[in-house]
């Protein structure tokens, strides 16, 4: 009699895991279906995304070398501007240099500058 009993007691619980495992695969088939089924949907439209991606990319293919082109020359003109002003800083240094040499040497000047000092101290 007890025999019977836990049998009865292993073959019921038995059938409730079967149905929980049923109820289980039938659910991930479910959502497998479903998933088929968008995918199915969007396919058309993943297809238009992936040509509308293709074409941007070959048309960012032909104008790079456009874009390369044009920052090299920006790049260049950049660098000519620089070292034009690079050289007339030099150029109007040494010129500069060579007026102060000249006015320092003049007698008119020094005497102006004696002449101002003077009357800046007298004020």
């Amino acid at each position: 009699m007890i025999f019977t009993i836990f049998t009865v007691i292993v073959f019921v619980s038995q059938i409730v895991i079967l149905s929980a495992i049923i109820i289980g695969l039938l659910k991930l088939d479910k959502s497998i279906k479903q998933a088929d089924v968008f995918l199915d949907e969007a396919k058309p439209k993943i297809k238009d995304i992936s040509k509308l991606v293709r074409g941007i990319s070959e048309q960012m293919a032909e104008l790079t070398p456009m874009w390369v082109d044009s920052i090299k020359t920006f790049g260049a003109r950049l660098l000519l501007k620089k070292l034009e002003s690079l050289i007339s800083l030099f150029f109007f240094w040494g010129i500069n240099k060579t007026v102060l040499k000249k006015f320092r040497k003049s007698k008119f000047l020094s005497a102006v500058s004696k002449g101002l000092s003077f009357v800046n101290n007298m004020i």
